[in-house]
């Protein structure tokens, strides 16, 4: 990579870490820096620098998560560098014991006063009191990272991440969505799935536990199968074309939020299964994926802003 595209792909890490209105100042202010910097130490060689000069100069500059608590005052939490990483990953994990342990105590689902006021005592001592064990775990963690990184400095050496690209690997998607598509049938009709297992001689109990409940398939059931299959039709748009594009992106960020309100609604709302033990398994299982799309889908998001910040860099 030649100078000053490296300059331009640390700018951006640097930007993307700033509020939006200060992005595009300290973006152009800080190429202009770097720049005259670098050709500084370069003018007494006459010789321009190559990759692994330039590499140096930035990785003596400082980490792009440093030189960015430069520009903006930061919470002091371990070092000023760590310090939104760290309240992003506290935040996510509270939220995360927090919703486990709501579903916990909403299971089986409480009915009068009397049950949710004892739902909501358990869940305010099982999960709302422990959950601050996970911010100090954190700062544990965080801790021995910034000794490490001070004992080791080759460990924070910034290195310049490869372009963000829109192609996708179709075969690999391909399998995701066959894998997708068969666990959905299985789910609309677990019996058949019992019967090709077991050859129709199953156990009763097992009919029994993977039997609906008659309010989920009313309602719920329909509108999660519908969203699913949306989901599923933008999968298999994705295989054919075999990129991304600003519209498949869009409608991916927009039926993430859906999906993940709408299972939540029928975890909250009642039984999902007639048998108690397997409702609650599967409540849990729903919590943990709804976790898990919401982190794919700020990292998404993140990713996106971090184009938009290169391309930013790119043009000044």
């Amino acid at each position: 990579m030649t100078a000053d595209v490296l300059i331009e792909l640390y700018v951006a890490d640097v930007v993307k870490q700033l509020p939006r209105r200060q992005r595009r100042d300290v973006a152009i202010e800080l190429q202009a820096l770097l720049r005259e910097e670098l050709a500084g130490q370069a003018e007494p060689t006459g010789a321009a620098p190559d990759e692994a000069t330039t590499l140096a100069f930035l990785n003596g500059f400082g980490r792009p998560a440093e030189v960015a608590a430069r520009y903006r005052p930061a919470p002091v939490v371990i070092e000023p560098g760590d310090s939104q990483r760290f309240i992003t990953l506290s935040w996510a994990g509270v939220a995360g014991i927090w919703a486990l342990g709501l579903v916990a105590a909403l299971t089986p689902f409480p009915t009068g006063a009397t049950g949710w006021l004892e739902a909501l005592r358990e869940f305010w001592v099982t999960s709302v009191i422990p959950a601050p064990i996970w911010p100090g775990f954190l700062v544990l963690c965080f801790a021995g990272a910034a000794w490490a990184r001070r004992r080791w400095p080759r460990l924070a050496a910034w290195r310049p991440r490869a372009p963000e690209r829109d192609q996708i690997n179709r075969v690999g998607l391909g399998a995701a969505f066959g894998f997708f598509v068969l666990g959905t049938v299985a789910l609309v009709v677990p019996d058949r799935l019992l019967d090709l297992l077991f050859g129709g001689r199953a156990a009763p109990a097992a009919y029994e536990a993977l039997t609906y409940d008659a309010g989920f398939l009313r309602l719920r059931g329909p509108i999660v199968l519908s969203v699913v299959v949306l989901n599923l039709a933008l999968l298999a748009v994705l295989v054919v074309r075999g990129r991304w594009e600003p519209v498949t992106r869009a409608l991916d960020l927009a039926l993430t939020p859906v999906m993940c309100g709408v299972l939540t609604w029928v975890v909250v709302a009642g039984p999902i299964f007639v048998v108690a033990t397997t409702d609650y398994l599967v409540k849990v299982i729903v919590v943990m994926l709804i976790l898990v799309a919401l982190v794919d889908s700020a990292m998404k998001v993140r990713r996106q802003l971090r184009k938009r910040a290169h391309r930013l860099t790119a043009v000044v």
